[in-house]
């Protein structure tokens, strides 16, 4: 069982202004490589909470992934990104771009 899967909110609100990243505020240094993360979202159409989620859930020793909830209406919005089909070139761009490990397991 995994939870954190947004990096404590950058990967759920991407890189805005006051973004968050393991419980502080983000770095440069992760804001620029969640720029480059959300170009290869935007050419894949696939949402940064959806590869986020699907990218921890990936790996075989997670069983369980706990997403927080404020509102009925994220808890709706969490299952969407859940659900989104992502090609397995999006994967594929994002190791050869060094976004993810060569070795790091994704969903295809």
């Amino acid at each position: 069982m995994i939870g954190g899967g947004f990096n404590s909110g950058i990967l759920a609100t991407g890189s805005v202004d006051g973004a968050r990243y393991n419980y502080g505020p983000a770095p440069g240094h992760i804001i620029e490589r969640v720029r480059k993360i959300e170009a290869v979202c935007r050419d894949f159409s696939v949402p940064i909470q959806a590869a986020a989620m699907l990218f921890v859930v990936a790996h075989p020793a997670i069983a369980s992934l706990i997403v927080g909830a404020r509102s009925a209406e994220q808890l709706r919005q969490s299952v969407g990104w859940f659900d989104q089909p992502i090609p397995s070139a999006f994967w594929t761009e994002l190791k050869a771009k060094g976004l993810l490990r060569e070795d790091a397991p994704t969903q295809t």
